[in-house]
């Protein structure tokens, strides 16, 4: 009996450890399993984007201030990790009143503000689709909850395209502030707030009328600040106000960075001898460029050569026959029939600037064309085109885009510059595209000529090719 209950007791302390180590096992596997990322095994692969299925507050319902966060449950659970960013980037509540905290939830999302929901406001709640369920499937597209603390909803719209003012590209995930501006001492309302989508554009809806400050920039580091070296832009609109009442304004803003430096003339070169290409380090505005009295071209113990014009560069995509044709004047040694081919190149010119609007370019080339039929003896100088003024005309609707600021300009001479001379360059007066003034400098230049082509036969190395003579029958 002793041995038996012994071995009884020996099996049945087996068999206890038997099972204790299996739960134990058992157990391992199943955290393992738990914790391992990856899809869940087996079913159809998930490819339907996650969708709101109910929130708190309900679109449009009127609630009591409270500090409670607003949920918003969707079908499938939701990744803590948006297709870019951080969660808390892919939720934007406006008006902006503090901190926003975005939670995870087992169901969706909770959203709450530093402070609570003020009283008299109407809330929007905007889900970015940059939030993706646990198959990656982003949402289709963005989801906006709207609701009330007390204020009136009211229709007014504030809309937008926000661009880069030095490439005129459209500016993606700019932050738009748009602050109420109260009465003279009284603290600023709250700002109704957005970001611009791939294309630029911003809509503020559910917007009160009033004067606001509308700040649109960048934010790259989510301080919900213009920092210095960020594209920023600034605009004062009244909404709702002023007639016509328009429940929707349309106001588009041009970014800049802030700049403190003046522009400073670093190249100039001469691609004719009557054209010098003068460049800046920094960025000009669109207007009109300096006057000839800012800018002298002289060579030492010689006389200053004038300067007729001063172009844009972008002037010079509609101007190439006008190069082209100093080019030729260079080699033929401005002879009367390259005189009058620059004139009628430049008289062609003027009726595609006129049709432009470009007033700018109108009067630069007029004053060129000018300056050449001055040169021309009057029995073969044509009859001026007519110059009407281009100011203050209506544009079609295919208004054509702003035009960019440039890093420089081109100057066209009164003289041609003799060859192998040194020339210095000044120009004052220069305002960069920021509004900073006392731009300039100072840069010299020579103009060397270009490579005479080779001889042909028994003509001098200037000769143009004679023009080949039509096949004959034989030929053809």
């Amino acid at each position: 009996m002793a041995l038996s209950s012994v071995g009884d007791r020996m099996r049945h302390g087996l068999s206890v450890r038997g099972w204790g180590f299996l739960l134990l096992g058992g157990a391992l596997l199943m955290i393992g399993a738990c914790a391992r990322p990856g899809r869940p095994m087996g079913g159809p692969e998930d490819r339907a984007p996650p969708m709101v299925v109910s929130t708190w507050p309900d679109t449009f319902e009127v609630i009591a201030a409270t500090r409670d966060p607003v949920r918003i449950n969707f079908n499938e659970r939701v990744s803590e990790r948006p297709t870019q960013g951080r969660l808390a980037d892919a939720v934007i509540v406006s008006p902006a009143m503090g901190d926003v905290d975005v939670k995870h939830t087992r169901t969706g999302l909770e959203i709450a503000v530093a402070g609570g929901f003020k009283a008299g406001l109407v809330y929007r709640v905007r889900v970015l689709p940059i939030l993706r369920d646990l198959f990656n499937n982003p949402m289709e597209g963005p989801f906006e909850l709207v609701f009330s603390t007390g204020g009136e909803f009211d229709a007014h719209v504030l809309a937008g395209v926000v661009t880069d003012r030095i490439t005129g590209e459209p500016v993606e995930g700019a932050r738009v502030d748009a602050t109420r501006i109260g009465e003279e001492g009284a603290e600023p309302g709250p700002a109704y707030t957005s970001r611009t989508d791939s294309a630029g554009i911003y809509i503020l809806r559910y917007v009160p009328a009033g004067p606001f400050t509308v700040a649109v920039y960048e934010d790259v580091n989510r301080n919900r600040q213009a920092d210095f070296r960020e594209l920023q832009g600034t605009a004062s609109v009244q909404l709702g106000l002023l007639p016509p009442r328009k429940d929707t304004l349309v106001t588009s803003l041009a970014l800049l960075r802030p700049d403190t430096t003046p522009a400073r003339l670093i190249r100039v070169e001469a691609p004719d001898s009557l054209v010098l290409e003068v460049e800046f380090d920094d960025f000009l505005p669109p207007g009109l460029p300096p006057g000839a009295s800012q800018i002298s071209v002289r060579a030492e113990g010689q006389e200053e050569i004038g300067v007729v014009a001063v172009l844009w560069e972008r002037e010079l995509d509609s101007l190439r026959a006008f190069r082209d044709s100093v080019r030729v004047a260079d080699s033929l040694r401005m002879r009367t029939d390259s005189l009058q081919a620059l004139a009628d190149s430049l008289g062609a010119l003027l009726p595609a600037l006129r049709a432009a609007g470009d007033s700018v370019a109108i009067d630069s080339v007029a004053r060129a064309l000018d300056a050449v039929l001055a040169r021309l003896a009057p029995s073969v100088a044509p009859a001026p085109p007519p110059r009407q003024a281009a100011r203050g005309q209506a544009r079609g609707p295919d208004e054509p885009r702003p035009i960019l600021p440039e890093q420089g300009f081109f100057l066209i001479l009164a003289s041609p510059l003799p060859r192998d001379v040194p020339h210095m360059v000044r120009v004052n007066g220069i305002r960069n595209v920021n509004g900073v003034v006392e731009g300039g400098g100072e840069a010299t230049v020579t103009w060397k000529p270009p490579e005479a082509p080779p001889r042909r036969g028994g003509g001098g190395p200037l000769e143009p090719e004679p023009p080949s003579p039509a096949p004959g029958p034989e030929e053809r």
